[in-house]
């Protein structure tokens, strides 16, 4: 492991990072370079270190830099190199937008080895989801937990994503949207992903988004046995209900969650909000 968090380090002090990489007989898995002053010419030569035969590295830590666009497309030609072992990539805290994912799309595409990716607390809005969601749906992308927390993402985006959830090439497991811009809208069509036959979600964290409060608490860190049910309560929730609501809680055999939502949101303000 290689600590260098909050050392005030910045573009020069990378060479020495890509030379360790460089080293045959280095022993550095986790490269934790969070909260310094690394830009894009720092991030190219971490990168070239990545591309190092001899690089270990598993996992980098890049929160509260100064990485552009620049940086993450050589980050990114590092990490679709064959040779490259990265899993986990943090780039949190870095005022990436939404064009700044044309990058991050790019080198998702590239068959890379890489599993959890973290891009909380930047800029990115709906045309950045866009552009991640198109690279999830992908078969060639491996990820497999995405933290968006704390960005700008809208019911578009969220649509977006719902969408790529549910193609059986998209192999998210977790995903992040807490602290965003999502209503109800968007919201409607995320559990409906979640809640699909074809998605490998097992986890979709909503908090902190303008939801009704305690909508988001009954759906946290569950995943439903999907047993199909007879429909004659699905029948009698119809005229209350809004539709998607009856088939989550019927098809899905979760009559219980339907007595929690009874319990932390009125019928009325429901179908208002809904």
């Amino acid at each position: 492991m290689m600590d260098w968090q909050g050392h005030h380090a910045g573009d020069a002090e990378m060479t020495h990072i890509r030379d360790r990489l460089r080293c045959p007989d280095n022993h550095v898995y986790g490269l934790y370079l969070s909260d310094n002053s690394i830009g894009d010419v720092g991030a190219a030569e971490i990168a070239e270190g990545l591309k190092s035969e001899h690089c270990q590295v598993t996992e980098l830590w890049l929160h509260g830099n100064h990485i552009g666009p620049i940086g993450i497309s050589r980050i990114g030609e590092a990490v679709s190199t064959g040779r490259c072992s990265l899993r986990i990539l943090e780039l949190c805290g870095n005022s990436l937008c939404d064009e700044d994912m044309r990058s991050v799309c790019d080198f998702l595409l590239n068959r890379t080895s890489l599993e959890r990716l973290w891009l909380t607390e930047n800029s990115i809005g709906d045309i950045g989801a866009q552009y991640i969601a198109t690279a999830l749906a992908n078969g060639l992308c491996r990820l497999k937990e995405l933290n968006l927390y704390d960005n700008r993402i809208g019911d578009q985006g969220a649509e977006c994503l719902a969408r790529s959830l549910r193609e059986r090439t998209c192999q998210i497991e977790q995903l992040v949207l807490q602290k965003n811009s999502i209503t109800t809208s968007g919201a409607q069509h995320l559990l409906n992903s979640y809640f699909s036959l074809e998605t490998s979600l097992t986890k979709l964290s909503l908090k902190e988004n303008p939801l009704p409060e305690g909508f988001v608490d009954i759906f946290e860190n569950m995943k439903p046995n999907f047993r199909k049910n007879e429909t004659a309560l699905e029948a009698a929730l119809k005229p209350l209900w809004m539709p998607y609501i009856a088939r989550m809680f019927v098809h899905h055999n979760r009559c219980d969650l339907l007595k929690k939502l009874l319990a932390v949101v009125s019928v009325r303000n429901l179908i208002t909000v809904i």
